[in-house]
């Protein structure tokens, strides 16, 4: 089914007031505790879709989702406040979160069926306040149990950064305005331990690169869309990706008129002169080292926004780029890495949503 008619139930929530979008920085709103924190028994529909397509970061972004579709599978979250934070359940997996004086949400523990971790230095989840082009970033370690016997440890860095700001273009050429992106970069090794393990297709040393994506509007305390690209690996050699993308189900605002405040949820029609081109684009590279010194050349095949990421197979996150590749046009980055401890490295690539990956040695 087409996602047409799920989204003009969102737009009929609003009222019927459009705003128009102004194109200022200055209009960018703050991503604050008060507005967007979770509340007690919140319980989140979200609609698995696709034909989401990363886009651009950057100010005044427009991305375009009009030909997006609803599948079938829904993905409910249910908020439980605690003592110290909340608790999130969701499709097969519980996390439990603290939140500090300074208004900072770290993720204590999380269980799913097959892993149980709780974080001895806990992995940070979101902070407050937040506007575009603010950034954090922090290391987590846990340990845990895999299938309830097999010890488990778990260290990396988490990032989070407000990365983009811009207008969403949905179907029947309807506008969401005042729209703010967060970026999420998660990495992390896993390290198992068992007698039995040998031999199986579980990694005993499992690294994994997670980038999240979420498209925040004033006054809704969730986001109205999703988009989740995961990468794993074996000792630093590429294993699979697998990407997952969801929207806010209408029913949500339906029955919490509160969390839309027509004055800032702008919804409008779009003029005739607006234009929007795909950014799903694969992307033509070589890498070569020398002296441990990484040089990718590389040619996008359309304009296009790129992320570069090296990292350590322990999780650290070592160097990272991002850029706009404009359509055919060769360009190289030069990423040094003398005097890393010696070791395996992931070289990650994030083209328009496909994943690159390249391992390498530093000696």
């Amino acid at each position: 089914m087409k996602v047409h008619l799920i989204l003009r139930c969102i737009i009929l929530c609003t009222s019927g007031i459009l705003y128009h979008f102004s194109y200022a920085a200055a209009d960018s709103f703050v991503f604050t505790f008060d507005k967007h924190h979770p509340l007690d028994k919140d319980y989140i529909e979200r609609l698995a879709v696709e034909g989401i397509a990363v886009g651009e970061s950057g100010n005044n972004v427009v991305w375009n989702f009009s030909g997006i579709e609803i599948c079938a599978d829904t993905f409910p979250q249910q908020y439980v406040l605690t003592a110290e934070g909340y608790r999130c359940k969701e499709r097969g997996k519980t996390s439990t979160y603290h939140l500090d004086e300074e208004e900072t949400v770290y993720r204590e523990a999380y269980r799913t069926n097959l892993e149980n971790i709780e974080f001895e230095q806990p992995q940070i989840f979101m902070t407050y306040p937040l506007s575009y082009g603010d950034s954090i970033s922090a290391p987590f370690s846990g340990k845990g149990l895999y299938c309830g016997k097999y010890p488990l440890s778990i260290v990396g860095e988490r990032k989070i950064k407000a990365d983009a700001y811009g207008k969403i273009l949905l179907p029947d050429n309807v506008i969401l305005d005042n729209v703010l992106r967060l970026h999420c970069t998660t990495l992390s090794t896993i390290h198992l331990s068992g007698k039995d393990l040998q031999g199986t297709h579980d990694a005993e040393s499992k690294q994994e690169i997670k980038e999240e994506y979420f498209w925040m509007i004033k006054d809704s305390r969730y986001p109205i869309f999703e988009y989740v690209v995961s990468s794993s690996y074996h000792n630093g050699k590429y294993i699979a990706s697998r990407s997952d993308a969801y929207c806010l189900s209408p029913t949500f605002f339906m029955n919490n008129p509160s969390a839309i405040n027509d004055s800032v949820f702008g919804m409008r029609k779009g003029e005739n002169g607006d234009s929007f081109g795909a950014n799903c684009i694969p992307i033509e590279y070589a890498v070569t080292q020398n002296d441990n010194v990484v040089k990718v050349q590389y040619k996008p095949l359309a304009d296009i926004d790129i992320i570069f990421l090296i990292s350590s197979t322990t999780g650290i996150l070592s160097q990272q780029y991002q850029c706009k590749g404009v359509a055919e046009e060769e360009a190289e980055i030069t990423f040094d890495c003398r005097g890393y401890r010696p070791g395996s490295y992931i070289l990650y690539i994030n083209a328009g949503g496909q994943i690159f990956s390249t391992t390498f040695n530093i000696e």
